[in-house]
């Protein structure tokens, strides 16, 4: 179970990182 929970914390913070990005590119191309 815990490895479980760590492979789950690092996916979501992985899917931060990348709607950050995401979202920082979308308003470069925006502005």
């Amino acid at each position: 179970m815990r490895v479980l929970a760590a492979l789950a914390l690092v996916f979501l913070v992985a899917i931060v990182v990348m709607l950050t990005f995401a979202s920082d590119v979308f308003w470069e191309a925006v502005g």
